[in-house]
């Protein structure tokens, strides 16, 4: 559904070519991007090169190392990351896909008159077949530590699979770049879970050894 809502594209809203269309299309602009657009084309029809700087974005680098970066070509401007993206045309075509719901549906009347929520919305219940959305059932009646351990398995499972499938999807740029980062990622998080875990176990036995000598008078060597 959201590829045919973005022409069979399959890079959905990320296309270059429809976000510079777009740009330029004043269905999409506001009244101010408009009059901007309009001074741009007529600076640039009139070869003025001071006014083409005031009414283009100016290319801004943060520190040194994007500014590098960022003449080589291998970084954007910091307020241009997502310029791809700006594709609204797309966006507009997604956001009214889903459909809207009826308000009678929702609220009724009270007594007084006021618009309360509808009470057989409590007789609603989640099945198998129509669930509800950020409702998960398997949770219930398992420990904390369960649950940490599966976030820890789908983090670093689901994530890098998804993210190597998306690096390597048609239309993405710097592909081995993205999927070498999905990777060392996956290792640093992996680093961090290992240290959240490892850490009260550190702590429980440094309390031990501090401990353990004040109360018995001796020494207690691990090794």
């Amino acid at each position: 559904l959201l590829e045919y809502a973005c022409d069979s594209d399959n890079t959905l809203l990320l296309n270059s070519g429809v976000a510079r269309d777009d740009a330029m299309n004043t269905d999409y602009l506001t009244n101010e991007e408009r009059i901007l657009l309009l001074f741009r084309e007529v600076a640039e029809e009139t070869d003025n090169p001071n006014a083409m700087d005031e009414y283009e974005k100016p290319r801004i680098y943060f520190g040194v190392l994007e500014n590098a970066m960022g003449r080589l070509g291998y970084a954007p401007p910091v307020f241009m990351n997502f310029e791809n993206y700006r594709t609204w045309s797309r966006w507009s075509k997604i956001l009214f896909l889903s459909p809207v719901p009826n308000l009678d549906d929702i609220f009724e009347t009270d007594g007084s008159g006021n618009a309360v929520v509808s009470k057989h919305l409590d007789s609603i219940t989640s099945t198998k077949g129509v669930a509800f959305a950020n409702f998960y059932p398997d949770e219930d009646g398992i420990s904390k530590a369960t649950l940490l351990f599966r976030h820890i398995r789908e983090v670093l499972k689901s994530d890098l699979i998804r993210g190597v499938r998306n690096s390597l999807r048609s239309g993405q740029s710097y592909a081995l770049l993205r999927v070498g980062f999905h990777f060392i990622d996956s290792f640093i998080q992996f680093f961090a879970y290992l240290c959240q875990i490892l850490l009260p176990l550190y702590l429980a036995l440094a309390f031990f050894l501090t401990l353990y000598p004040l109360f018995t008078r001796k020494c207690y060597q691990i090794f």
